[in-house]
């Protein structure tokens, strides 16, 4: 900033200094006709031609012409300032060199392949064994031979198969044997919970922390995938994205450390593994970097680099560097590792899909758009507001059930029971809840991933261009059943992660998305189907989440949508990106959970301070002890 200040002052000063002079010089000129008197001052008649007496001896020469030379050496000056700003301009533009060291070829972008593969690896055994435990015991706790989710035909000569509809997933269709599993997952989880290096209930790290320390939590790590694993195989409504980023960062961080690379180098291959978990299983490599590039700039707003994660880590200073340097950013090495990372997890990922499952006959999205309107575009303006109206809702619900396991815990203390008897309930009481909404809902039984993509294509098939979902010969899934659905799959998240459960929450809300537009046109006739659908479903997550371009990025790979329609996605994001987030609703409702929270504690609002006791104050004391419970009634409570 000051380079450029002083690079345009520069013209400016030399153009004053000329002016200046040139009129100083005139003046002299003037002065030097004049006779010089006795007192230093000059005659003010004029010098003849007969008069002997030369002019004043100490008079410079000082017309422009004599200060050309000065004038050009200050050109001289402004045209290296604006060589440097340029030279400064291409340093900011072009980032640091990353690629010059040796070591970037020869282990870092190795080290990055190796994250992706294994990230790759155990993903797909954590996920395989999680669902093989699910389909197992939903499908067993059915009557006879029924079965939950999707029937395909046989394949045909070429190997595809064709979906014919979904089975018990409509109204009333689930049972109430379920709950058997969901309450021994549910218990199971929360058994996790009480081993000694377990995380504390309701206080677990998600994968916005670990992008804005780039600190994994090792020896929590276990107990934690340990406990999302009992949870998701319980048929919990919660997502497994963050499961998956904190696998990747503690990859990420073990091979670090096993390569003895230096912190920096060892923070770029933990945001590696994290995007590797992610992107691997989404349609596009490039869609996993995209995200944590977005989730990184909301972490960390103020400074993105690498050293400043390093900086934050270590306790040390901003070292001051020279000009143009110290704003040299560091993103495109961390988008090249995080995409090499990224590349190899999704080739594993995806090469091991083709194999397993099996290969659905796919519609075109093509043929299912319509003649487009560019009136269209101002459609995304209610669709923004009814999306923003139910990410609002959410968190007032997630709000209302963290308050309510807040005061089971503090009433739960008072009465002297143990805090593990606390860490036991609330988890299984989750549990039991969503389990008899699964039996009434089928649809909201676990992360919804199973069935997501057989919906989509039942409900984009060209004999069903109306709301609802036409499934084959198992029913039609009518609006009013859809759109509960979604509500009620939003409160079974809610009550998850208010009840204490550790999970991720974007892909339960992406499933309501898609719920709420396939509903939409129904109550909204002049929303087309194929633009309600993916509009509702980036609307609700863009509402609170600050990865727009991604998810917006994300279906239109998925789906195949043209830009027209991703014009329509990106006013539905924006519009309900402002009533949620830009009006500050998600704040205001935390504001107001903390001042209830604050009033059931006894109105406190200001902590406690160590100086406000005795230094010979004994804990150990009656006094004391209860001290030490209101203390950890306190904390415990926040």
């Amino acid at each position: 900033i000051e380079l450029e200040r002083n690079a345009r002052r520069q013209p400016l000063k030399a153009n004053l200094k000329k002016q200046e002079l040139s009129q100083y010089s005139t003046n002299t000129l003037e002065m030097s006709k004049k006779e010089p008197l006795l007192d230093g001052g000059y005659d003010t008649a004029p010098m003849t031609s007969d008069d002997e007496r030369d002019p004043n001896p100490n008079v410079i020469d000082i017309t422009p012409e004599a200060y050309e030379s000065d004038y050009h050496e200050d050109d001289d000056e402004t045209e290296e300032a604006a060589q440097e700003k340029e030279i400064t301009m291409l340093k900011l533009v072009m980032g640091v060199p990353y690629a010059a060291s040796p070591s970037f070829w020869f282990l870092q972008i190795p080290a990055a392949v190796l994250v992706g593969v294994l990230v790759a690896g155990l993903g797909l055994a954590f996920f395989g064994a999680q669902m093989s435990v699910f389909q197992w015991w939903v499908d067993g706790l059915l009557e006879g031979e029924e079965t939950y989710g999707p029937v395909y035909s046989s394949a045909d000569e070429n190997g595809f198969v064709v979906l014919e509809g979904l089975r018990n997933v409509g109204r009333g269709q689930g049972t109430y044997r379920w709950l058997a599993a969901f309450v021994t997952g549910g218990f199971l989880s929360a058994l996790v919970l009480l081993f000694p290096c377990a995380p504390t209930i309701g206080s677990a790290r998600t994968m916005f922390d670990e992008i804005v320390d780039l600190n994994p939590r090792t020896r929590e790590a276990p107990f934690m995938l340990l406990h999302v694993f009992f949870a998701l195989v319980s048929g919990m409504t919660i997502g497994p994205e963050s499961a998956l980023a904190i696998l990747g960062a503690e990859i990420g961080s073990l091979i670090g450390s096993i390569l003895r690379f230096d912190l920096r180098t060892k923070c770029l291959l933990i945001l590696t593994g994290m995007t590797a978990g992610l992107g691997g299983f989404l349609p596009s490599p490039l869609i996993g970097s995209l995200m944590i590039v977005e989730l990184t700039i909301s972490a960390r707003p103020d400074d993105i680099r690498m050293d400043a994660a390093v900086a934050a880590l270590t306790g040390t200073r901003k070292k001051k560097k020279k000009n143009g340097d110290m704003e040299r950013t560091d993103l495109m090495n961390q988008v090249f590792l995080t995409g090499i990372g990224c590349i190899a997890s999704y080739a594993v990922i995806h090469k091991t899909f083709e194999r397993v499952l099996p290969n659905i006959e796919v519609p075109v999205f093509s043929d299912v758009e319509g003649d487009f309107d560019y009136m269209y575009i101002l459609y995304g303006v209610p669709m923004g507001l009814i999306c923003g109206l139910f990410g609002a809702i959410y968190f007032i619900m997630q709000g209302a059930a963290k308050g309510f396991f807040v005061r089971i815990g503090n009433g739960m203390s008072m009465c002297g029971l143990p805090k593990w008897c606390h860490v036991l309930l609330m988890p299984t009481l989750s549990a039991l809840i969503q389990g008899c909404i699964a039996a009434s809902y089928p649809l909201t039984l676990g992360t919804g991933t199973d069935v997501l993509i057989q919906l989509c294509i039942l409900g984009f098939d060209k004999e069903a261009d109306t709301a609802g979902i036409q499934n084959g010969d198992y029913g039609f899934l009518d609006p009013e059943y859809l759109l509960t659905s979604a509500f009620m799959n939003l409160l079974s998240l809610a009550m998850a992660l208010g009840f204490g459960v550790i999970g991720g929450q974007i892909m339960p809300i992406v499933f309501s998305g898609v719920l709420l537009g396939f509903a939409l046109p129904h109550y909204l006739p002049f929303i087309p189907l194929y633009i309600a659908v993916p509009c509702c479903t980036t609307g609700i997550t863009a509402s609170f989440l600050g990865t727009p371009f991604s998810f917006i990025l994300m279906l239109m790979v998925l789906t195949g949508a043209s830009g027209d329609v991703g014009a329509v996605m990106f006013t539905t994001a924006l519009v309900a990106n402002a009533i949620n987030g830009g009006l500050g609703v998600v704040p205001f409702i935390a504001e107001k959970r903390q001042e209830l929270l604050r009033r059931h504690n006894g109105g406190r609002k200001e902590t406690m301070k160590t100086s406000d006791l005795d230094s010979d104050f004994d804990f150990n004391s009656e006094e004391g002890s209860e001290m030490r419970k209101e203390i950890t009634s306190l904390l415990y409570g926040s």
